[in-house]
């Protein structure tokens, strides 16, 4: 089955798939570049002062909170590609991940509570959780807008619920 046989199909494939600079809006951008710098400040404050944080693993090595930067960063490069590449719906997943990854500097209360960190910790933690709740508000408003018009799209053409899973 091709998205030529089917109107429906052809209808989420061109939701799935367009080719446009404004793939990536201007907000999403700056918001993603904030969350970006909030993750690196974060997670660099972690490495260069890992020995100061209260209950961190013993285990945990500088080198280690680099990489897992590293890690964490390379799946929003990964939807940020998909995004840029016209894959709407995968890209925004993707990076809603990516934003979700955000909280996990919260871990850091479960270790010991807020008021045993320093100022300068909690500012990391919190401006890196601020930033990719940002994110997250936007990509999810987006979906919310692909999920709205593939319905009103949706009353104009019938689609089998199986040819939508085909392109997601």
């Amino acid at each position: 089955m091709n998205e030529e046989s089917n109107p429906g199909l052809k209808l989420i494939y061109s939701m799935q798939h367009t080719r446009s600079s404004k793939n990536i809006s201007k907000l999403l951008w700056t918001l993603l570049t904030v969350y970006f710098l909030a993750s690196l400040a974060h997670f660099t404050h972690n490495a260069e002062f890992i020995d100061a944080y209260p209950n961190l693993p013993i285990w945990l090595t500088r080198p280690m909170v680099y990489l897992a930067w590293l890690s964490v960063t390379a799946v929003g490069i990964i939807g940020i590609l998909l995004l840029s590449h016209g894959f709407r719906i995968s890209g925004i997943v993707v990076l809603i991940f990516y934003a979700a990854l955000g909280f996990a500097g919260l871990d850091h209360y479960w270790a010991t509570p807020f008021s045993s960190h320093t100022p300068a910790m909690n500012a990391s933690i919190w401006f890196e959780v601020v930033a990719a709740a940002f994110v997250l508000i936007a990509l999810l408003a987006q979906l919310l807008s692909i999920s709205r018009s593939l319905h009103r799209e949706k009353l104009k053409i019938r689609v089998c619920p199986t040819q939508i899973l085909v392109v997601l």
